[in-house]
């Protein structure tokens, strides 16, 4: 249910931290995140639709391992509202130190300064073990337990996205797999099916293509794009009906102040070593900030041993 635009902000208590959610922007923020492969850089490009004609603004791979390994945001209008979608580093991206994942949680936080809208978590087929651990991750230790209202469940590659039927059955099928998914998807802010595919059709080694594999490319590209229109309608049209205004962390706006500093000493042509050094105290007052901020956060270091939290971002 969408609460009154007209409502400037208000406040909310979690875990002993206030937080604001505003209701009012200029632009509505989307967080896409999602394990490598899932098709959360092939969404972001649904989603903007560059040209319209699904220009490559995030880079896409089908390979298995992930080609965004920073957050990358572009904004697009939709319906006489404005959004900016952020693509995220894959989630469990173990090729990245914690050093690389903290700042990465900063960059992205500075995209967005009046916090998040919505949150998209992006599924390819059921939920895995370690999908079910980020989403716990993202629900108990990034963002506290109230953000679960702001995240949609998107499950991509579903051919039958258009049939409401088979969109349930499906829904109902994870719902009943186990309590842990049922758990989840229960308290979203929405479970959509989506049907996103390449439009890049892959030519063989020789080059040899006749006229009737040229044709049949045709309408391959024709039925893809005509699957992501109605993909990124469905999404959109969802996200307009589901506004419940922008969550953020008290600790988002020292985060977005700090990371926009230092991005203004990047512009101004700081030499190389002072710009390193000035990277190293960003990320160090974000992880003060982070462990200060959010409860959970020390207690989960305790356990992992690691800051494989930082990955939700």
């Amino acid at each position: 249910m969408c609460l009154n635009s007209r409502l400037n902000s208000n406040k909310l208590l979690i875990g002993g931290v206030e937080n604001k959610i505003n209701y009012m922007t200029e632009i509505r923020n989307i967080l896409i995140i999602g394990r490598t492969r899932n098709g959360k850089s092939s969404l972001a490009n649904t989603l903007v639709n560059k040209e319209g004609n699904f220009q490559e603004v995030f880079k896409e791979s089908s390979r298995s391992v992930s080609k965004t390994k920073k957050s990358q945001g572009e904004v697009f209008e939709w319906k006489e509202i404005e959004y900016r979608v952020v693509d995220t580093i894959g989630l469990g991206d173990s090729k990245l130190s914690d050093k690389e994942v903290l700042y990465n949680i900063a960059e992205t936080i500075g995209m967005m300064k009046d916090g998040i809208s919505h949150v998209l978590f992006v599924i390819k087929d059921t939920f895995t073990p370690e999908e079910k651990e980020n989403f716990k991750l993202l629900r108990d230790v990034m963002f506290e337990s109230h953000v679960t209202p702001y995240v949609t469940i998107v499950r991509t590659n579903f051919e039958a996205f258009r049939n409401n039927n088979e969109c349930e059955e499906d829904k109902q099928e994870l719902i009943e797999e186990s309590e842990d998914i049922k758990d989840i998807i229960v308290n979203c802010n929405g479970f959509i099916h989506v049907d996103n595919p390449s439009l890049k059709i892959i030519k063989p080694d020789d080059g040899d293509v006749d006229e009737k594999e040229r044709e049949e490319n045709e309408k391959k590209i024709a039925f893809r794009t005509k699957s992501k229109n109605k993909s990124r309608e469905k999404i959109l049209d969802h996200l307009k009906s589901n506004y419940r205004g922008n969550y953020k962390l008290k600790a988002w706006d020292k985060i977005h102040l700090k990371i926009n500093n230092y991005l203004d000493l990047i512009k101004k042509g700081l030499q190389a070593d002072l710009v390193e050094k000035e990277k190293e105290i960003i990320i160090e007052q974000v992880a003060v900030i982070i462990q200060k901020e959010i409860p959970s956060v020390a207690k989960q270091q305790e356990v992992k041993k690691s800051w494989r939290w930082c990955n939700i971002l």
